[in-house]
């Protein structure tokens, strides 16, 4: 017959495939069954189409249901599906969509679901959606969120909640129909809230890095409305000379800070994209990092880069910040930048020349201002989003652009600034630095910032008994050589760094150095040390004008250096993984770690197979993976540990 043999059409399983019970009867006679559809929260309801009809059979039923009146003629039916909120089949066929009412009422039957069920951000909130059997007219919502910090409603659909504490949270859901009907369940550990990436973190473990043409980051969700004012600040890392207009940043409305004249010198395109020809003269050097900064007021605007700057005298008008692009111009692929961008603030406010200057080398202790709109360390990567430290303007990354490790010259500290245009005593107090300069000599002949960065530095000098602090001296002076600086002090050295006034070494290098950029022994005579203010004192016998970065060590302290390791600094001992080999299947350990971090698995080619966050004393699950070798990688907050894994299938 057509559509094929009357006798078998339709079966019906109770015990998953094991048997079947033939369903069909004469009334599906010359029909060809192209969709089944069940209706749940009903008693073994499913619906059943040919191409032109329509029919329903539940438990009770000894056979089919015709369920096609006042369907249209000449129809084709595509697919059927029901619409629980309204008790409506509806059917997509050639004439079009058609709905009717269900043969049958459902009884409710609770479905809680959420969005993500994993999220890295206290500040996020899990969108909640209710996926029941339920016709919603008449019908009354009640959730429960054990746990949680704060909950938008508990009687609606799609509640909104918050979650303060790291942790896995149950959840549960009433619902009641119209009729009084109810369902509940219950769901354990639904939504698991890891290692929080929205709080600050003082040390500056990645950057971003854009390496092609489509890499970049992007929030087209912004809504700041009327900035008459605005300010950016970051660190840089161009990968050679940038194309002509490729960006750091593109915000809407036709502002963007980017790179002109083919020999990286910073330009802007602002007001609408008026101003885009206006040449700064300021030319960020490739390979190396920079501090780069922009300013804007009604009627000006200033660039910085490190100790320079450039102002125009413009007008600019106000704009509404609704998009943040990261390294591109407008996601245009000619115009991406190519190298690595480091922690990064947008302002609704025309930063002082104080503020620009001072907190050059620090990362932030808190995001209180309410003219910060935005603060991005890139130090962690959720699923692809970034997380804005400030408030919820995260970024989403696109195009394969990645976050690798950063020795940007930036951390935790306090500056000083002060303005040397004569002999004294300079005393910057809040970085524990003084300076001295004698008469009838050259000054800086302007400000000079000290910033006392308490961690070490992105690589340590040869000794490694080094402080815990260094300090970065920037001149921003008119004389860039002098000869009046005499002496320098730094003080609140730690203690067994000076325990042994001898062995003392002072090293300095320049003041964006990276971790490729050496050390040099200073050749200037330590004059003094004081054990109560901690404090050493070398002269400058060579009347140079010795600025950079300064760290103190000592050859013969007994200063534990493991207890102090650099933040980029690779832990070769402590944290090991066991059992190594691993058996397939069997789960894997991390000795000696302390505090939460990341694992990472790698294949022999080099492509990531697992990645997962892991707590002191957890076991590591590895399934579904094949015996072979692998490589692998655990970061903390301040250790890096690389190694090898082997696994096998014989183990005993």
């Amino acid at each position: 017959s057509n559509g094929g043999n009357d006798l078998n059409k339709v079966f019906k399983s109770d015990n998953w495939g094991k048997s079947w019970t033939n369903l069909t009867s004469s009334a599906l006679n010359g029909e060809q069954i192209v969709n089944v559809q069940v209706q749940d929260g009903t008693d073994g309801g499913v619906y059943i189409t040919s191409n032109k009809m329509i029919w329903y059979r539940n438990n009770s039923h000894s056979d089919w249901q015709s369920f096609s009146n006042n369907l249209p003629s000449y129809l084709r039916i595509i697919k059927i599906l029901p619409f629980y909120k309204k008790e409506k089949v509806r059917i997509a066929c050639n004439r079009g969509i058609w709905e009717s009412d269900f043969y049958e009422s459902s009884l409710p039957k609770a479905q809680p679901m959420v969005v993500n069920q994993t999220i890295n951000c206290s500040r996020s909130s899990v969108q909640f959606e209710d996926f029941s059997i339920l016709n919603h007219d008449g019908a009354s919502w009640d959730w429960n969120f054990p746990g949680a910090t704060t909950v938008n409603s508990k009687n609606i659909r799609n509640p909104k909640v918050t979650y303060s504490k790291a942790g896995k949270y149950d959840v549960s859901l009433k619902i009641t129909d119209g009729k009084g009907n109810t369902s509940s369940k219950k769901i354990s550990q639904l939504v698991t809230l890891d290692e929080d990436y929205c709080t600050l973190e003082l040390a500056a473990k990645k950057a971003f890095e854009c390496t092609e043409n489509n890499h970049y980051a992007t929030n087209n969700s912004v809504e700041v409305k009327n900035i008459t004012n605005f300010s950016f600040t970051g660190w840089i890392k161009p990968y050679g000379t940038q194309n002509d207009y490729a960006c750091i940043f593109s915000l809407s409305e036709g502002c963007a800070l980017n790179f002109r004249e083919s020999n990286n010198t910073l330009g802007i395109h602002w007001d609408r994209g008026t101003y885009w020809w206006w040449d700064s003269n300021l030319e960020v050097p490739s390979e190396k990092w920079s501090y780069v900064a922009i300013t804007v007021a009604p009627d000006k605007i200033t660039l910085y880069l490190n100790e320079k700057s450039h102002s125009w005298n413009l007008k600019t008008s106000p704009f509404n910040l609704t998009e943040i692009n990261i390294g591109t111009f407008y996601k245009w692929g000619s115009r991406n930048f190519k190298g690595l961008i480091e922690e990064v603030t947008f302002w609704k406010r025309t930063l002082s020349r104080e503020e620009i200057l001072m907190n050059r080398h620090l990362t932030k202790n808190n995001v209180n201002d309410p003219d910060l709109v935005a603060y991005y360390q890139f130090n962690n990567d959720s699923y692809g989003t970034v997380y804005d430290k400030k408030g919820s303007n995260n970024l989403k990354i696109f195009g394969g652009a990645a976050l690798v490790k950063s020795d940007a010259p930036i951390g935790p500290g306090k500056s000083s600034m002060l303005n040397i245009d004569s002999k004294g005593i300079a005393n910057f107090t809040d970085a524990n630095c003084k300076m001295t300069f004698e008469a009838n000599a050259s000054y800086p002949n302007g400000m000079v910032v000290v910033s006392k960065i308490n961690l070490h530095p992105s690589t340590l000098p040869d000794i490694q008994n080094t402080s815990k602090n260094y300090w970065i001296i920037n001149n921003y002076g008119k004389n860039k050589t002098f000869t009046g600086l005499k002496n320098i002090t730094f003080s609140n050295i730690d203690k067994e760094i000076i325990e042994n006034p001898n062995d003392i070494v002072v090293f300095n290098r320049t003041s964006n150095a990276g971790s490729k950029i050496k050390w040099n022994r200073s050749n200037e005579e330590i004059i003094n040390t004081n054990n109560t203010t901690q404090s050493v004192s070398f002269s400058n016998e060579n009347n140079s004008d010795l600025f950079g970065q300064f760290c103190i060590s000592n050859k013969k302290s007994n200063y534990a250096k493991e207890e102090t390791l650099s933040i980029n600094e690779i832990d070769k001992e402590k944290i090991n993984i066991y059992p190594n080999p691993l058996k397939k299947g069997q789960n894997l350990s991390v000795q000696n770690l302390k505090n939460n971090g990341r694992f990472t698995l790698y294949d022999s080619n080099g492509k990531e197979v697992l990645k997962k966050i892991i707590r002191a004393g957890n076991e590591i699950k590895i399934s579904n993976i094949s015996s072979g070798i692998y490589f692998y990688k655990i970061e903390t907050e301040n250790k890096i540990k690389n190694g090898k894994l082997i696994i096998k299938s014989d183990l005993p």
